[in-house]
């Protein structure tokens, strides 16, 4: 049961892309579609306006295919993994839909390893925290860890060597009552999960290394998919929330926060 892409261009219909086709120069979101409806469609419109440029009347046709996607996925339990894809092909701007059940149980369902990928990210002056469909320097990242077991997630540093994100993901940490989470002013990916809890907690952007990790109270991942995913380890290395198993630890109100207002 999927939702195969259809190619769209600004002057009508292509041909269905084969999967391991791409459109170059081009930007990619990544969303989760549940009970008929795109919880954080607001915070990927933002961000794809930000980033790509796109055209008003481009982004209301895809805002349509976008509605009966979500018809079509109503059912789909527990939800629906939505890719769409925007840019050039030729010369041409193209955009395009794929739709595949959200498994209801991944190896990360007890929380995640985090591996640090030798691969760095290159910074640039001023970031825009844009998700690019060129994944080059993550996909060289993610085969560093191609003999790590299922549950293990790649931690991406800058060439500068500070915390960004991960593979996936991007990171919070907190420490001394509060939420922190690494700088994306000169790399990285601005996440949507990210943006929305920014407006809800207060959540300081900071410079951050390695070494703070090991100070930290909680460590999570977060993305728009999964929502906060626990960290269990880093670098081999067991990590236990200092926090402990209180229902009232700092984790468990995130994640009741997004259950409640989100999904």
């Amino acid at each position: 049961m999927s939702i195969s892409p259809i190619l769209h261009s600004a002057d009508g219909f292509a041909s269905s892309l084969p999967p391991d086709d791409g459109i170059s120069n081009g930007f990619l979101e990544t969303m989760r579609c549940q009970s008929g409806r795109f919880p954080l469609w607001q915070y990927h419109r933002d961000r794809l306006l930000r980033c790509s440029g796109i055209e008003l009347r481009q982004l209301a046709a895809i805002e349509k295919a976008l509605t009966e996607v979500a018809t079509r996925c109503r059912g789909w339990e527990p939800a629906a993994r939505v890719r769409l894809r925007y840019g050039n092909l030729a010369g041409r701007s193209y955009w395009d839909i794929t739709a595949v059940p959200l498994e209801a149980s991944t190896p990360w369902a007890s929380g995640v390893a985090l591996v640090p990928c030798k691969t760095r990210l290159p910074v640039t002056r001023q970031s825009q925290g844009c998700k690019l469909l060129d994944r080059a320097v993550y996909q060289q990242a993610a085969e560093e860890l191609t003999a790590s077991p299922p549950a293990c997630e790649g931690l991406l540093l800058s060439e500068a060597g500070a915390l960004v994100e991960t593979l996936r993901c991007n990171l919070l940490l907190h420490r001394a009552g509060q939420w922190w989470t690494p700088s994306l002013d000169q790399c990285g990916v601005r996440g949507v999960m990210r943006a929305w809890l920014q407006e809800r907690l207060p959540i300081r952007e900071v410079t951050l290394r390695v070494d703070d990790l090991s100070d930290a109270d909680e460590l999570v991942l977060c993305n728009s998919v999964r929502g906060v995913i626990p960290v269990t380890s880093v670098s081999g290395n067991c990590w236990t929330p200092q926090s402990g198993s209180s229902t009232d630890s700092p984790v468990l109100q995130i994640q009741r926060l997004i259950a409640q207002e989100l999904w």
